[in-house]
């Protein structure tokens, strides 16, 4: 576990400025190793899409870092769960083979998890 250190730098654009890629320049080093997994330098209109949306995914390498699916016995909605795994820990979704996907189903609003996989 530990602690990550990221990085984002916010252009008003599209296009890198001078500022930004100074901006970056100084960020880059001081954020954890991998950089690219770490590091974001995007146009203020791609915010939400590309960090806010990645802190609430714990399906991402950002929410992975933010939620715990191991430990918690919390449920998110199925399809941010993207393997068997990971959709399974859910304890209100189960993965569906035949859609390879993960689904929620009706057992599980009232049965448990197991009592659902026996049946």
């Amino acid at each position: 576990a530990g602690a990550h250190l990221v990085g984002i730098v916010v252009r008003r654009s599209d296009s890198h400025a001078t500022l930004d890629n100074d901006a970056e320049a100084s960020l880059k080093p001081i954020v954890t190793e991998p950089q690219a997994a770490h590091f974001e330098n995007i146009a203020i209109d791609d915010l939400k899409a590309k960090v806010f949306d990645k802190w609430c995914n714990p399906s991402t390498s950002w929410g992975s870092w933010l939620v715990d699916l191991k430990t918690t016995d919390s449920h998110l909605p199925c399809s941010f769960h993207h393997d068997s795994a990971e959709c399974n820990r859910d304890s209100g979704c189960a993965w569906n083979e035949g859609l390879v996907a993960c689904t929620v189903t009706p057992c599980l609003q009232y049965c448990s998890k197991n009592l659902c996989v026996d049946l």
